[in-house]
């Protein structure tokens, strides 16, 4: 279930900005992607699962 939908669901009186809801979201993703990136060896030719 999406956040925005169990927030909903938690509390329907939520009257939060979407916007602000979607920017938040866009930073998160941003940021795993930012980690994700670092976590990434350098290209490895050494590396004997590759097919």
């Amino acid at each position: 279930i999406p956040a925005e939908i169990r927030e909903a669901l938690i509390n329907p009186s939520n009257k939060a900005n979407k916007r602000k809801r979607d920017d938040l979201a866009l930073e998160e993703q941003e940021s795993w992607f930012v980690v994700l990136e670092r976590d990434l060896p350098e290209d490895d030719s050494e590396d004997i699962t590759y097919e």
